[in-house]
């Protein structure tokens, strides 16, 4: 018979303890906190431009009491990438919760501008036209 010394309570409490607040710490640190809300302002409301032309849209991101956030990462498309595309497709927002993209006019016709971050959208209405 093999002789195994008994470890003593407290040894197997501490040995517990710790492995169930190693996966409980783990568990909820993983998932960042989400923002209580955030809002989207996209600018110019309405876009008429010729095709062939190159205009700016403008985004602005503020937390639920109206202050600026920076660094948030927006995702940015057309809904007619045949009509028009932008570019950069990923901005960041600056100091002012504000940044830009430009729009290239490909063909005449309607798009929108989607402008997207944390379940959020904003969107800016384009036609080009005939030049």
């Amino acid at each position: 018979m093999v002789y195994m010394p008994k470890k003593n309570v407290c040894e197997k409490v501490v040995f517990v303890l710790g492995v169930l607040s190693f996966f409980l710490l783990n568990s909820c640190a993983q998932t960042p906190a989400p923002r209580d809300e955030i809002n989207l302002f996209a600018t110019p409301f309405k876009l008429n431009a010729h095709s062939g032309s190159i205009n700016k849209g403008f985004i602005e991101v503020l937390d639920k009491q109206g202050m600026p956030i920076s660094g948030a990462k927006i995702k940015v498309f057309s809904t007619s990438p045949t009509v028009a595309v932008v570019k950069p497709e990923e901005i960041t927002t600056d100091s002012l919760g504000k940044a830009s993209v430009s729009i290239y006019g490909i063909s005449p016709g309607g798009t929108k501008i989607i402008f997207s971050a944390e379940g959020r959208d904003a969107s800016i209405d384009v036609i080009f036209s005939e030049h």
